[in-house]
């Protein structure tokens, strides 16, 4: 069962590239990190919030494993609205048919990948009454995009 509670994303953001934080020292990821405030509230399960951020950064850390320089950008704003967190790999980015498939149930770009990951991460989001996008960037790597309503005070 979701449990919805006050929960600020800048601590969650934070907590879960703690606990990957072994993981991308092990494959020399950097992390660029910014927000436009250290309290930024959603209504939200903090599990599994922790479990979409942990699932895109993980896929980020694979995709980089063939390009020299490995950064994972994270960005996080509001308005009056919605949150947006915005994490982009420097990865070689994905095709069009992989942008046409990717994130849709039993379809995985990897050799043992059961194709479930992103699928749960959107159902997730979309619980939240969230939007999660995928894309490439102008410059190359992919692109997630996560909106979110934003928790009024």
């Amino acid at each position: 069962m979701l449990e919805k509670l006050s929960v600020n994303l800048v601590e969650i953001v934070h907590e879960t590239l703690e606990l990957i934080k072994s993981e991308l020292h092990r494959h020399k990821v950097e992390i660029h990190f910014s927000s436009t405030s250290n309290d930024i509230r959603i209504q939200g399960d903090t599990i599994q919030i922790s479990q979409v951020l942990l699932n895109i950064f993980r896929n980020a850390v694979e995709a980089m494993q063939e390009v020299d320089q490995r950064t994972i950008f994270v960005k996080l704003d509001q308005t009056q609205e919605h949150v947006h967190l915005h994490i982009q790999d420097s990865g070689p980015g994905l095709n069009v048919e992989l942008l046409q498939k990717i994130g849709t149930p039993f379809f995985s770009t990897k050799a043992n990948g059961l194709g479930i990951g992103l699928s749960i991460s959107r159902s997730i989001i979309e619980q939240h009454n969230g939007k999660l996008l995928i894309s490439n960037a102008e410059i190359g790597g992919a692109c997630f995009d996560i909106y979110l309503p934003i928790l009024v005070k």
